[in-house]
């Protein structure tokens, strides 16, 4: 049964190689992994395999944004975790490992209007 760190060890590899992903970006997705990592296990209840993440449903992933939400993250932080995620199940779904239906449908958080600055005299 493969491991979700062997997944994650053989995602992160390919951004980096076959992909060239810039090291703070290859950074930023390790570190989303992990807390979707540490998010499977409370909810899971064991460290996750392939078999749990083939598993998961949409309420899955929107339970995970949710718990990061309620950490305090901001939408940005949060499209970006969701990008990690989509980018990884793509990558292994793909690859016929895992599927990437339920994350795929999930909408990403809406990125918070700012006003323009007025200019100075």
């Amino acid at each position: 049964m493969t491991s979700f760190s062997d997944l994650r060890a053989g995602f992160l590899a390919s951004l980096e190689a076959e992909r060239r992903y810039a090291a703070n970006t290859v950074r930023n997705y390790h570190a989303a992994l992990d807390q979707f990592e540490a998010f499977l296990k409370g909810h899971i209840g064991d460290a996750p395999t392939a078999e749990h993440l083939r598993l998961l449903k949409s309420r899955d992933f929107r339970g995970f944004m949710a718990a990061r939400h309620r950490e305090g993250l901001d939408a940005a932080t949060l499209r970006l975790e969701l990008s990690a995620l989509r980018s990884f199940f793509r990558y292994w779904g793909k690859r016929g490992i895992l599927p990437s239906a339920a994350i795929m449908a999930l909408r990403s958080p809406k990125k918070r209007a700012v006003l323009p600055r007025p200019v100075s005299a």
